[in-house]
């Protein structure tokens, strides 16, 4: 006695059929046998009449067919591809820091805005990576760890941008620099509260601390000062504080911060080098070539907002010359900020991307010269 038949498969309905099946194709059934199973028996035919209810149904077949369509297209793109047609910005701060952002709230306006791809790099500290990289899983946002780092070399005041996984969960090397830095900018804090009081100012929301357990950062005296009308605008601050001359620095040497960087594995970029305010001046090209050749950093922020073209130019020459990275950024520091998230596109930061991701999201380009044939025709703004 033969083994039982396996059943006929229904044919595939063809193109313009019903994906519910309920077009007037033929199809093949197996029967049913009496005592269980399928029938050795040939199938029967049944032939489905195509009424009211095909009809109702074509449009979502049609709208289904479209989105599987899609979906499958969309799942053989490779990830490089989705990376390079995504926004970058790789220079945002949040609450931890001096901004106003949530780590949350951050990400989701990069995701409504095209952003697939940040860096978290509030002053100093990186207590934000975690929860805007949870955020990042849960959005699609690829979220890059970084911190900006109050630095100086020589004459020059500076902030430079650290990146890396080596920053997401610190190791010894940088929880001693972020240490040391709080430790510095807590005792310029009090200095400035101790000054201000012998003149008849105290901030009676900074009162001036009496025990060790509080811990006091620059932009807490800022936001103070701004709070309490000493200055009209927070860009009043600096000129504000310049009159004491004699004030602690807190800052660390540029040296030590890249060292600290090579260590983990995270990159060293120069930060807005063509800002200047009264806390940072902007570096001429001259500047520059000064500066990289006695420090061994390994990128520059020639995309910033403050740059002008011309600068923004100036810089993106200087990289190539020197094979440096480079880096966008909008600079960002909250909802109501003059600056918001900006979608740079990743082509301008091929070289940052292709070093800095990790290998498991590849992203290739054909590096920093790309961005010779990919200038902005203006500022970002």
């Amino acid at each position: 006695m033969h083994p039982p038949r396996p059943p006929a498969l229904s044919k595939v309905p063809g193109p313009g059929a019903c994906v519910r099946g309920c077009s007037s194709a033929t199809r093949s059934l197996p029967t049913p046998h009496p005592k269980g199973g399928t029938s050795p028996q040939p199938t029967r035919r049944v032939r489905q009449s195509s009424g009211r209810q095909c009809a109702s149904t074509v449009s979502f077949c049609n709208l289904a067919a479209s989105i599987l369509g899609y979906l499958r297209t969309r799942e053989t793109l490779p990830k490089a591809q989705t990376v390079a047609s995504t926004g970058v910005d790789l220079h945002l701060h949040t609450t931890a820091s001096d901004g106003r952002w949530t780590p949350e709230g951050l990400v989701l306006r990069a995701a409504r805005s095209g952003i697939g791809v940040i860096a978290v790099t509030d002053h100093d500290s990186i207590e934000a990576v975690e929860a805007a990289s949870s955020a990042g899983a849960n959005l699609g946002v690829i979220v890059v760890p970084g911190v900006e780092v109050t630095s100086s070399h020589g004459e020059h005041d500076l902030h430079v941008l650290l990146y890396g996984n080596g920053l997401r969960r610190p190791s010894a090397p940088v929880k001693e620099m972020l240490a040391t830095l709080a430790s510095l900018s807590h005792n310029r804090v009090v200095w400035f509260l101790n000054r201000l009081a012998s003149q008849g100012t105290r901030l009676e929301t900074l009162p001036i601390p009496t025990d060790p357990v509080t811990r006091y950062r620059t932009f807490d005296l800022s936001r103070a000062l701004r709070r309490e009308s000493i200055v009209p605008k927070f860009r009043d601050v600096a000129p504000y504080l310049a009159q004491f001359a004699d004030a602690p620095e807190a800052s660390i040497a540029l040296a030590d911060v890249i060292a600290t960087a090579h260590e983990v594995g995270a990159v060293a970029v120069l930060a807005h080098p063509g800002r200047s305010d009264d806390s940072t001046a902007a570096l001429s090209v001259d500047a520059l070539e000064n500066l990289f050749a006695e420090a061994p950093l390994d990128g520059i922020e020639a995309h910033h907002p403050q740059h002008s073209p011309d600068q923004r130019d100036e810089f993106i020459a200087f990289a190539l010359k020197h094979r440096l990275l480079v880096t966008a950024g909008s600079d960002s520091h909250g909802p109501a900020h003059a600056r918001q998230p900006f979608p740079h596109p990743a082509s301008w930061v091929g070289n940052f991307l292709d070093r800095v991701l990790p290998s498991s999201i590849p992203f290739t380009s054909s590096g920093v010269r790309r961005l010779a044939t990919d200038l902005p025709t203006s500022a970002i703004a």
